[in-house]
């Protein structure tokens, strides 16, 4: 063998014998050279080795089953073979084929004797005993294994619903503080209303007690007394402004938020209509572009509920900008509230945790 190109796959062999009609130098391919099993040789130059010579159909001669001298395959003298520059050690033992699938290229092999082999070099088929009995054990592991985590589940649900209701327990001992310090814990901390610890002999504090209450009267009885046109309406031409169908002008996707708003303000259409629409806009300014019908009746819900907690905001509502004046105003009284609310309850916190401390010192 002159050389052999370990990249290229291929080489050529130098023939001492030429037969006739065979030129000197005949090329080997990869298929063609028996390296014991293995796919790879090194770089190889002047190698003698054994090797047939045949004509191919395009009348080329090539070499086939290449060997060392003797027939060997192409090995060290250490008895293993080249393979990317690595050592291999080579077994030779006594085996039968088991199983063989021609299809797919594999097959298995069981040894004939009892010799014994390098661990994982060898792997006997077990019975059809032995494997029915592996199967039912593994049956019975996964069995186990899956009634443990079943149960493991339940006890961790049980410590979660345990856990939940003793943080709901030591939230309600301070929202139950802060009633009856402020008043109803979902009504505005500056609400008038929420502090009745005001001293109602002072005019100042009935002042304060009674205004948003006089501010709410006056706007339903505008709301009652005034039409869209500006001028008192009879209970007929009010019933026909405030029925249903009329919200059959309204675009569809402020249907929904038209029909909240005439509901809870008592209103009629064309103002719910033109409420909605600008609760829309105020949906798209916070929520993009893609905020859709559903976004608007959600924002429409939450300006009903804050007008509800905080009646004294309501007359700003009908103003020019006031829809954005009005839901600008009711986030910052949630925010305060929440704020002032989440205070009380590190307040309460600490003084439960002093007791604890204190209990403890008492008990060693």
């Amino acid at each position: 063998m002159k050389f052999w190109d370990p990249i290229k796959g291929f080489g050529y062999i130098a023939l001492d014998d030429k037969p006739k009609g065979v030129p000197e130098e005949v090329l080997v391919r990869r298929q063609d050279v028996d390296t014991g099993g293995e796919k790879s040789l090194q770089w190889t130059e002047n190698l003698e080795v054994e090797c047939g010579v045949y004509i191919s159909k395009t009348g080329t001669a090539r070499a086939h089953q290449v060997t060392l001298p003797g027939g060997a395959p192409i090995e060290q003298e250490d008895g293993s073979t080249i393979l990317r520059g690595k050592m291999r050690v080579k077994l030779e033992r006594r085996s039968e084929w088991q199983r063989m699938r021609l299809k797919e290229g594999r097959g298995f092999m069981q040894k004939r004797d009892e010799e014994e082999a390098p661990a994982g070099a060898w792997s006997q088929q077990p019975s059809r005993q032995e494997f029915q009995q592996q199967v039912s054990q593994l049956q019975e592991q996964s069995k186990d294994q899956y009634q443990g985590a079943s149960s493991a589940a339940i006890r961790a649900e049980e410590e979660e619903e345990e856990e939940a209701q003793q943080v709901a327990r030591r939230l309600q001992q301070p929202q139950e503080q802060y009633q009856e310090d402020f008043g109803d814990f979902e009504t505005s901390p500056s609400s008038p209303r929420s502090s009745p610890k005001s001293n109602p002999s002072s005019p100042k504090s009935n002042t304060q007690q009674y205004q948003g209450e006089e501010e709410d009267e006056e706007a339903d009885r505008d709301f009652e007394t005034r039409g869209s046109r500006g001028g008192s309406m009879d209970e007929e031409e009010e019933y026909r402004l405030r029925d249903k169908p009329a919200l059959k002008k309204v675009p569809k996707p402020l249907r929904a938020s038209a029909d909240l708003l005439m509901t809870g303000l008592k209103v009629d259409p064309r103002k719910a209509a033109r409420t909605a629409a600008a609760v829309q806009r105020w949906a798209v300014l916070r929520e993009g572009e893609d905020a859709t019908g559903a976004a608007t009746r959600r924002w429409t819900r939450r300006l009903l509920r804050g007008l509800e907690m905080h009646p004294a905001v309501r007359p700003m509502l009908f103003a020019p900008g006031g829809v954005v004046k009005c839901l600008k105003e009711l986030e910052s009284r949630s925010e305060r509230h929440t704020e002032r609310f989440t205070a009380i309850q590190l307040q309460h916190e600490e003084v439960r945790q002093g007791n604890e401390g204190d209990l403890e010192e008492y008990s060693e």
